[in-house]
């Protein structure tokens, strides 16, 4: 997959960042992670466990127009 000059910038964030976001405990976000099936898959890097910022915010989106 090639990112073109027209793409938006693409950010990966740690643990920490996604935990931040969604104001939740390390504990509560693994727990997700392990069993809500549609909740992005991480990006290995490494020792370092990332996700895409896009992902997240499309998840989160999608759980608001879900309600």
């Amino acid at each position: 997959m090639s990112v073109g000059l027209s793409d938006p910038p693409r950010r990966l964030l740690r643990v920490e960042n996604v935990t931040t976001m969604l104001n939740v405990s390390r504990a509560t976000f693994y727990r997700m992670l392990k069993n809500d099936e549609t909740f992005p898959k991480p990006v290995k890097m490494g020792k370092l466990t990332m996700f895409s910022d896009a992902e997240i915010n499309d998840w989160i989106g999608q759980k608001l127009n879900d309600r």
